[in-house]
C-alpha cells in the first residue's frame, strides 16, 4: 500500500487552514448556545416593569424637592441602561443636599467596571476611604460600601460621601465588584439584568445626618428597589 507523507509545502497549506476551522467551529458553538440560550418572556416583562415603575418613583416627599439630572451620553453609551434615574435633592427644611442615582441594566455585563472606585478619579476624585456598611430599611438589611473622596487643594479642596450597593435579580445586595462579578456570570440571572445604587453626599455631613438622609431617599424608591430584587421570580401575572 501507498503511502502519503505531505511535503512542507502541503504541511503550510493544511495548516493555514487551522485557524479558519476553528473560528467556524467556536461559531457554531456560540450560535448554537445563543439559540438555546433564549431568555425566558418573563424576563423582558419583569424589565418593563421596573421601567414603569420607576417612573412612578416621586420627587418630592416630606420635606425633600428633587429634580432629574440627566446622565452623560458617554455613560448612557456604556452603560445602556434599561433605568437611567438619577436626582438631585434639596431638603427644605434643613438645607441638605444629595443625588441618588439607581441605574438598572438589562444586562449584567453592562454594569462591569460600573464602581465608584473606578469611576471617580477619572473625574479627579481621590479616594481616602472605603467602608463596609450595613442599612436596613424595612427590616430589610442592605450590604454596601461608604466611600469617602476629596479633590482640589488647600481653600478649594472638596470632599464628599459616595453610599454604593448592587442589587441583584436573585433577592440579593452585594456590597463590592468582585462580589458582583462573581455572582452576575449565570446567563438565567443575567438576562434579568441588575442594578446599582449610589447616593452622593457632601463630605462635611455627619453619619446620623447621612444615616436618615439614607433612609429617606433610598426608602422612598425602596418599591422600585424591591422590584428589582425579584427579577428572577417575577411573575406577571401578580
Amino acid at each position: 500500500m501507498l503511502k502519503y507523507y505531505p511535503t512542507s509545502r502541503h504541511r503550510s497549506q493544511l495548516l493555514a487552514w487551522v485557524p479558519a476551522c476553528v473560528c467556524v467551529i467556536l461559531l457554531a458553538a456560540i450560535a448554537g448556545r445563543s439559540y438555546f440560550e433564549k431568555p425566558p418572556p418573563q424576563a423582558g416583562q419583569y424589565l418593563t416593569h421596573v421601567q414603569a415603575l420607576a417612573a412612578q418613583m416621586p420627587k418630592v416627599f416630606g420635606y425633600w424637592h428633587g429634580r432629574n439630572v440627566p446622565l452623560p451620553q458617554s455613560a448612557v453609551h456604556l452603560l445602556q441602561p434599561n433605568v437611567d434615574l438619577c436626582r438631585s435633592f434639596v431638603n427644605t427644611k434643613t438645607g441638605e443636599q444629595a443625588t441618588l442615582m439607581v441605574i438598572d441594566c438589562s444586562d449584567t455585563r453592562n454594569l462591569s467596571g460600573h464602581y465608584p472606585p473606578n469611576c471617580y478619579p477619572g473625574n479627579g476624585w481621590v479616594l481616602n476611604r472605603s467602608t463596609p456598611m450595613t442599612w436596613v430599611i424595612q427590616k430589610r438589611p442592605i450590604q454596601g460600601m461608604e466611600y469617602k473622596f476629596h479633590r482640589g487643594a488647600f481653600d478649594t479642596e472638596s470632599h464628599i460621601y459616595v453610599d454604593d450597593f448592587f442589587v441583584m435579580p436573585d433577592d440579593k445586595f452585594l456590597a463590592t465588584e468582585r462580589e458582583f462579578l462573581h455572582d452576575s456570570g449565570s446567563f438565567n440571572e443575567r438576562v434579568f439584568g441588575a442594578a446599582q445604587v449610589e447616593l452622593t453626599l457632601p463630605g462635611n455631613m455627619l453619619p446620623a445626618d447621612r444615616l436618615r438622609v439614607f433612609h429617606d431617599l433610598v426608602g422612598a424608591n425602596w418599591k422600585l428597589i424591591t422590584a428589582i430584587l425579584h427579577g428572577v421570580s417575577y411573575d406577571s401575572a401578580k
